[in-house]
């Protein structure tokens, strides 16, 4: 099931976790600077005058309008921005470079694709596999880096905000991480009511093809500033990229977001879009 709390404990433990952000402001706005130089990229579709007239080109998106969360996004890319020196953002510009290299865009599952079948847990020790989830209908599958990302956290209460319609559409949300799982009873779980999963070695991110390691340089700038290795479990210094999937029942992806820029997400808009598509097909 779901990661769920007690109602009456969430004021209390919402509170202490903003008091904890706080005091992590300044490193976690620098890491928030390293993200873009770690998953950035440019885009791999066509642009629209020259992508091909057809039903799945339409579906595979890389830069979404800016919907309410876009516009969050922004506001946060932009405090960022405004604090940060020029020569740290040059660094972060070269990370673009060394990554856009690495050419793992293209090798990300897109429309058409039959979706890897997985099973991972989450916070409760339960299994949660995508197999079961599709019995019920689609299913949205987002991968995000970690709960350290301000705006994976924009993203995700974005997402839970509109949780209501995604399942009034027949689909479930499942959210997917390389961090260990925490606890269902322990302070900082998360509270949202989908699927959490940590994927260990982003073993299942490799499989759609988003997986990639840090280059060395910035391994060392998050070098006492977060420690990846004790929130994934892991020295593998690996990241997925921004990536969300709508899956119909029969496993094929109906819907992609592949922009590898870390503080661009999928409207929740489009992704209805999306399952609406499903039922007119049907």
């Amino acid at each position: 099931m779901p990661n769920r709390i007690p109602i009456e404990g969430l004021s209390t433990r919402l509170t202490r976790r903003a008091e904890r952000a706080i005091q992590r402001t300044t490193d976690l706005a620098y890491v928030a600077g390293l993200g873009l130089a770690v998953s950035a990229s440019p885009v791999i579709a066509q642009p629209a005058s020259d992508a091909p007239k057809t039903d799945e080109a339409a579906m595979t998106q890389t830069q979404p309008a800016k919907g309410e969360l876009g516009r969050e996004l922004e506001t946060r890319k932009q405090q960022f921005e405004q604090a940060a020196p020029a020569e740290l953002i040059e660094t972060f510009e070269k990370g673009v470079r060394d990554v856009e290299a690495l050419g793992v865009l293209e090798r990300a599952k897109n429309v058409g694709d039959q979706a890897p079948m997985f099973e991972l847990p989450d916070g409760t020790g339960e299994t949660v596999t995508l197999a079961g989830i599709l019995k019920s209908g689609p299913a949205i599958v987002t991968f995000y880096r970690g709960s350290w990302c301000p705006y994976c956290n924009i993203q995700l209460r974005s997402y839970q905000q509109h949780l209501d319609q995604f399942r009034a559409l027949g689909a479930e949300l499942v959210a997917i991480s390389p961090e260990k799982p925490t606890p269902a009873d322990a302070e900082d779980a998360p509270n949202y009511e989908f699927h959490v999963l940590s994927d260990s070695g982003n073993e299942v991110a490799d499989a759609f093809g988003i997986r990639y390691r840090l280059p060395d340089e910035l391994i060392d700038a998050f070098s006492g500033r977060l420690d990846l290795a004790e929130y994934n479990g892991d020295g593998s210094w690996t990241l997925p990229l921004g990536a969300t999937y709508v899956i119909d029942a029969e496993g094929r992806i109906v819907y992609s977001y592949l922009s590898a820029d870390y503080r661009t997400r999928a409207e929740p808009e489009d992704l209805i879009a999306a399952l609406r598509s499903i039922g007119s097909d049907g």
